[in-house]
């Protein structure tokens, strides 16, 4: 059985799974419930997955944000200032990792204009002390050019 083959990642399979981990082979391919014993957050795997690639507790790895703690809202508070508002109908900063790579809009605190730029890129301006606003930077033009 699973559990007697692997008993250290049989104590992360959850008791809220239907079948037992005395009953499942190592190749067993549904999807389960996994309880992370050090951060103690629930995920699922498949159980073949786990024994063969050696998957581990996305929490943990960081492919996953645990709201409040590690995610892009908790570990990036000042940059909230600059997150647009319009972002939280579709995406929640603290359900998003940093290495985000999707377009969300920011709002710049200097010129006030808005921006596409993913939580990733602005991490890299940030960290080089540079500019993630394309209207200041001169790449667009602002409005009063226009008049």
């Amino acid at each position: 059985s699973f559990k007697a083959l692997y008993p250290e990642m049989a104590a992360e399979y959850s008791s809220n799974n239907e079948v037992s981990s005395e009953i499942i082979l190592s190749t067993y391919s549904p999807l389960v419930k996994w309880d992370c014993l050090v951060c103690k957050m629930s995920w699922k795997g498949s159980v073949k997955d786990r024994v063969n690639v050696e998957i581990d507790c996305p929490y943990c790895n960081g492919r996953e944000a645990i709201r409040g703690k590690t995610s892009f809202k908790a570990l990036h508070s000042d940059m909230m200032k600059e997150w647009n508002l319009g972002n939280w109908l579709f995406i929640d900063p603290d359900n998003i990792i940093e290495n985000y790579s999707g377009s969300v809009w920011w709002t710049c605190s200097e010129c006030q204009n808005s921006y596409a730029m993913s939580p990733k890129k602005k991490l890299y301006y940030q960290k080089r002390k540079r500019k993630p606003c394309p209207y200041c930077k001169g790449l667009r033009r602002k409005m009063h050019h226009f008049l």
